[in-house]
């Protein structure tokens, strides 16, 4: 009876497979090709769904985790009770670092950070007081400021998902996108830049908010730059491939080469994995044509992690040859701002696609470059920030020693260095970066010090350990980009994924994600050899 309803069973299951587990809804749609004889094309299509899915969500605590490792982490109704005391006291500390200038009435620092601790409290589960904290938020926006009330939505947005439990990686909601069409170009410059900067608001895509306001030096730049607003994918594939076309086999098209190469591959798992294969081909002949460093290092890391996506070992050590060389004839001299941006996105990828062993290679020669780098004093908050870097891999991998030496080097510099506002802000957002791969009990006493009562004051009152931030920028009408950044940046430390569950339950999870995408590759490949073989 079933073989012969197969076709309205797929249908269905194609429906409500993103309700299912990821390694259940995969072995229903084995158990489909069996039965249908062997559907080849109905397997590949739903492994670039199941892919996609973890692409953008990876996989959920709350759906793929089993109910017993779910129930190690704050189980405890006083352990939870107490860290929402000790987040809520935190919440106050940050409210009187935060520094508003009179010469901006309209700036709301403090109520944007009110709606980052309520995602704080969502996600421990305290949604009463996450409720309370958007409600008087909200409040003081008004709805008469465009900004204010986009980026308030957008904001409700990810914390009503936290709230019930889903995990904030895809895109905001069609009407929100649809309401920036609308917007003056002023308007839509802050609310982007604020996007640009906030893993909560956009945890998958990258925004450029200067997109609409660069001079072109061609239709050819501006098309590369508007892909990432294409929703249909063969119309995306369309556009990629003419524009591809129209690139000069010449030197001089080597830099426009680069970015759409780097683009492209930004949205390639979502074309699959035939289209990024002829990708992976252009890769290593433009790093061969001498590309500048940093257009060459975004290529080189968006290229590794696709190719581990889809689970191309030949590919995956390939491209890690080519990273590992990068980082041996690195000098300290040359610019590391782009290498650390790069690392930390090959760290992030490659942990979760469960590569220890290259993790563990990184790990080693990113200290000694960021030991290495020291000397130059004017490079000495990039070179912290990649020992900082190392810091995160440690702790993640249990070695608490190493990385206790490394953010005890670091925080004296952090608190007391000569830094410009923008360089202290980008050193805080890696210090509390690493903490958020340890367990609560460790990096809480850690940040919390960072906003602790400092040194008496002019005024007879006690400054912060954190020395404050200020910037000058076009969004500082609204918001202080930077001291939000910060503030993030400890949010996310204290309740981003690495918290959300604890470390046994991380760790399972992630090692997982790794083994679900290698059971569904090889599914695939084992279907297509009998098809190969006619």
């Amino acid at each position: 009876a079933l073989t012969g309803r197969l076709s309205q069973v797929a249908r269905y299951l194609e429906r409500h497979e993103a309700l299912l587990p990821v390694r259940i809804a995969w072995l229903a749609w084995k158990a489909i090709d069996r039965l249908s004889g062997g559907d080849v094309l109905a397997l590949a299509r739903a492994r670039d769904r199941a892919l996609e899915r973890l692409y953008q969500h990876g996989l959920r605590p709350d759906v793929d985790l089993p109910s017993f490792l779910r129930g190690l982490g704050l189980s405890d109704s006083r352990q939870l009770r107490l860290l929402c005391d000790r987040i809520g006291a935190l919440h106050q500390r940050v409210a009187e670092w935060i520094h508003e200038p009179p010469a901006y009435p309209a700036a709301r620092t403090r109520q944007y950070v009110k709606l980052l601790f309520a995602y704080a409290m969502a996600r421990i589960g305290d949604t009463a007081h996450s409720q309370a904290l958007m409600d008087e938020a909200r409040a003081a926006f008004g709805h008469r400021d465009t900004v204010h009330w986009w980026l308030c939505e957008a904001f409700q947005f990810r914390v009503r998902e936290a709230m019930s439990g889903q995990p904030s990686r895809g895109r905001l909601s069609r009407e929100l996108l649809d309401g920036l069409e609308s917007m003056d170009r002023i308007e839509r410059y802050k609310v982007d830049r604020l996007r640009q900067n906030s893993r909560i608001l956009e945890p998958s895509e990258r925004i450029d908010p200067y997109r609409n306001w660069r001079r072109y030096a061609d239709d050819f730049m501006r098309e590369v730059a508007l892909l990432v607003d294409v929703v249909d994918r063969d119309e995306l594939q369309s556009r990629i491939d003419r524009l591809f076309a129209r690139i000069e086999p010449a030197s001089e098209s080597t830099g426009r080469e680069a970015m759409l190469l780097t683009r492209a591959l930004e949205l390639a798992p979502r074309l699959g994995e035939t289209f990024a294969t002829g990708l992976f081909d252009r890769v290593v002949p433009l790093l061969n044509r001498g590309v500048e460093a940093a257009a060459g290092e975004s290529a080189l890391e968006r290229a590794l992690f696709v190719a581990a996506h889809f689970d191309l070992h030949e590919r995956v050590e390939l491209f890690m040859a080519r990273i590992h060389g990068l980082l041996e004839r690195q000098q300290p001299d040359q610019a590391l701002e782009s290498l650390e941006r790069m690392l930390a996105e090959c760290f992030r990828g490659l942990r979760k696609l469960g590569m220890r062993d290259e993790i563990g290679r990184l790990l080693s020669r990113v200290s000694a470059l960021a030991h290495a780098a020291r000397p130059a004093a004017e490079h000495g908050h990039v070179s912290l920030r990649l020992l900082l870097l190392a810091a995160g891999g440690w702790l993640f991998f249990g070695q608490r020693h190493d990385a206790i030496g490394a953010l005890e080097e670091v925080r004296p510099s952090l608190l007391r260095g000569p830094w410009k506002p923008a360089e202290r802000t980008e050193l805080a957002r890696a210090y509390l970066g690493a903490l958020g791969f340890a367990p609560a009990e460790f990096a809480l006493p850690r940040i919390e010090a960072l906003f602790a009562p400092g040194p008496p004051n002019a005024d007879g009152g006690q400054e912060p350990c954190l020395p404050p931030v200020h910037d000058n920028l076009t969004t500082t009408s609204h918001f202080s980009l930077f001291q939000l950044k910060i503030v993030e940046a400890l949010v996310l430390a204290i309740v981003g994924e690495q918290f959300a569950v604890n470390s046994e339950s991380r760790r399972w999870l992630d090692e997982d994600e790794f083994l679900v995408r290698r059971r569904i590759h090889r599914d695939v490949r084992a279907a297509l050899e009998p098809t190969e073989k006619r």
